[in-house]
Order: structure tokens, then sequence, then C-alpha cells
């Protein structure tokens, strides 16, 4: 919602004084006042008001939650990643408002949204995900209802989030990581880096397309991850901070890797469209599932190589904490919890005999050996 604000004015109307302003919605509004200094008081009691974001409406004067999502979403333009601001835009677009716009802000009840979830979990059949998110952005915005006085009372109280079920991650076996650098070695020097960064250093999409000629540092051998792209509607691909202050990481480069770039040229991005601009995810995620087909692997998304590199790292006796610091997360556990996925083998060999072994060592109990080993049964 854009706003065009006007100056207030004070101004004499019929033996009094009248102040006129608009409000934080760009609503025009006025009050009358007795004399001129107490107009002029007024107008100063409105401003700071509005300034510490305070209200004062009457009961009359309540949004509808079609005006609060609007005045919401601008507050909140600056302060969110761009894509996360879009998809709350988008959520209030397409659903929000016009299945709850016309509803005062204080008319609203948990049994409003409550509904609201069923219908579009059977109607539309949006995903529980999908509805958590919707959830997020109205406890946002309610809560800054609530702090500036719009409300009484969140209508969020009492209303039940779908539940999430979180579908099983599928990630590649060495085997096929295998089959995919052999696939990817074949290709140009370009394409090779590109795969090598996925397969190798799981790096996200963004990260990689990201990436200038300026952020490696040939002497060093360092690579420096600091910014992300992505596609944002109307505007293309665009530069956008990295996903959190761990994404942004400087990471060590291998002979290989020094040895590709020295074949290319350029002073713009490594993995650039036909543009010079960075290359559109869409493009990438083609000559991806174009690489799995010419492995002869499963097509899996391409997010599955991250995961992939972290459970095969780790499943390798590689420190949880240089994983972590890889793939650029928060922490360790986050890492193991989040992108380590264990097959049946794995606990298989968890209760092998070599396990058995191993548990006896660390207890100090002495271990008997037998030829006869049915004279331990």
């Amino acid at each position: 919602m854009s706003i065009t604000r006007r100056k207030a004015s004070v101004f004499p109307y019929r033996g009094k004084w009248r102040v006129q302003y608009l409000d934080l919605f760009g609503k025009s509004r006025t009050l009358t006042a007795a004399s001129r200094q107490e107009a002029y008081l007024k107008l100063a009691e409105i401003e700071g008001q509005m300034r510490s974001g305070q209200l004062s409406l009457t009961s009359s004067d309540i949004p509808t939650v079609r005006t609060w999502l609007e005045y919401w979403l601008k507050t909140r333009q600056r302060e969110l990643n761009p894509t996360t601001w879009l998809g709350y835009e988008a959520s209030c677009r397409r659903w929000l408002v016009p299945l709850l716009g016309s509803i005062r802000m204080d008319s609203l009840t948990p049994r409003h949204i409550q509904d609201l979830y069923h219908y579009l979990q059977e109607n539309h059949q949006l995903s529980a995900g999908t509805i958590r998110r919707m959830h997020s952005l109205l406890s946002s915005a309610f809560k800054l209802a609530l702090l500036q006085g719009v409300i009484a009372r969140s209508p969020l109280s009492g209303v039940k989030q779908p539940r999430l079920v979180r579908k099983p991650i599928e990630v590649f076996t060495q085997r096929e990581m295998g089959q995919l650098l052999a696939a990817a070695a074949l290709k140009p020097p370009r394409q090779q880096l590109r795969w090598l960064f996925a397969l190798r250093y799981g790096m996200r999409q963004g990260e990689v397309l990201g990436l200038k000629f300026t952020d490696f540092d040939l002497v060093a051998k360092t690579l420096t991850i600091q910014r992300t792209v992505n596609s944002l509607p109307g505007k293309g691909v665009v530069e956008l901070p990295t996903k959190s202050t761990n994404s942004t990481r400087t990471l060590p480069v291998d002979a290989e890797v020094i040895r590709l770039l020295s074949q290319l040229s350029g002073r713009g991005y490594l993995f650039p469209s036909e543009d010079g601009g960075a290359l559109e995810a869409s493009v990438d995620g083609r000559r991806w599932r174009s690489l799995l087909q010419r492995a002869g692997v499963r097509q899996l998304p391409l997010h599955a190589a991250r995961h992939s590199v972290a459970t095969h790292l780790v499943g390798s006796g590689v420190n949880p904490r240089a994983v972590q610091m890889l793939l650029g997360h928060s922490s360790p556990a986050y890492t193991l919890s989040t992108y380590v996925h264990l097959a049946t083998d794995d606990l298989r060999s968890l209760i092998s005999g070599k396990s058995e072994t191993w548990m006896l060592e660390e207890s100090g109990i002495p271990q008997i050996a037998s030829n006869n080993s049915e004279e331990n049964l």
C-alpha cells in the first residue's frame, strides 16, 4: 500500500479550530478544538502517537483485516527478506484479503481463522506447511495490532495449526554421487565447477549462482560466499544477502577447482545468463535434471545433493562441526538433525559384530577368544 502523506493543517472553522491530518492508513481525519493553541496541542499529541505506533482509534475507526494487513505488509517490507515478504504478500492477496478482508479487526474470532484453515486445506489442497506459514504471518500482524491498541485480544488464541508431517528426504548413495561426478567431468569447465560446488561442497543453489570471479582468492586458495540470488516476481534475478550470518563463510578450494577456474575468464558472475546477469534457477534446474539423466541416477531435487554431502561426510567420520561450517549452518546439532539421513544399512552396522567389539573395548570388559562359537551361546 503506497501512501502519499500530506502535511497536517490547523485552520479556523465556525468559530472554533480544526486539525486535519492523515492517519497511519492514509485516511483523512479531522478533530475540533476550542482554541488555536488547543488545536496545535492535539496535533502534537496525534503526531507523537503515530510516531510511536499508537493509533488511539475509536471503535468506529477500527480497521478491517484488509486495511490492517496492507499496513502490516508496508511496515515489514524493509525488515523481512524479500522472498519472505513476497510470500507473505502473496498469501494476503490470494487468500487472507479475499476471504477475511471485509471483517473488522475487533470482530475477527478464532472460529473465523480455524474455518479458514479447514477451507483452504479441504477445498484448495493447501499443505500443512503453507497453512503454518500463513499462521506465522497472522501471528506477527496481530501482535502489532495488540501493541498498537487496535485489538484487545489476539484472534489466534485457541486456533489449532494443522500438524506438519515431514516427508522423509531421499539422498543419493555414494555410488550415485560417483556417477554424477563422473558425468559432470565430461562437461565443459564451467559446468564441471557448477556441479562440483553442489556435489562436493554442498552449496545452496542461490549461493552457487551468485558466485563472482572476485569471490575467489587463488593465492590463499579460498572462496568467500557472501551473497545469494533469487528470482523475484516483476524484478527478475536479484542479489540478496546470504540466508544467515553463518551462511556468509570462507571455504578452502582444492587444486581441481583452481584448475577449472584457470580455464575461465570474466569479471562478473561465474555462471552468467546470456545477458551477463546471474543465471535463473529454472535454467539451472533443467541442467541438473539433464545431468541426472546422463548419469543414470534417480531424479531427485537439486537440494538433495546438499543433504547427500552432509550425510556421507558425517557417515565417513568427518567432524560434524566441520560439516556445519562447510554448509553454513547455525550449529552441528542442526546439521545432524536436519541434513544427515541414515539408511537401514547404517543402523545395521551399529549392531554388527564390529560394533559389539567396539562396545566391549570401550567398557573395559575383557574379550574371550574361542574357536567354537557354539560354546558361547
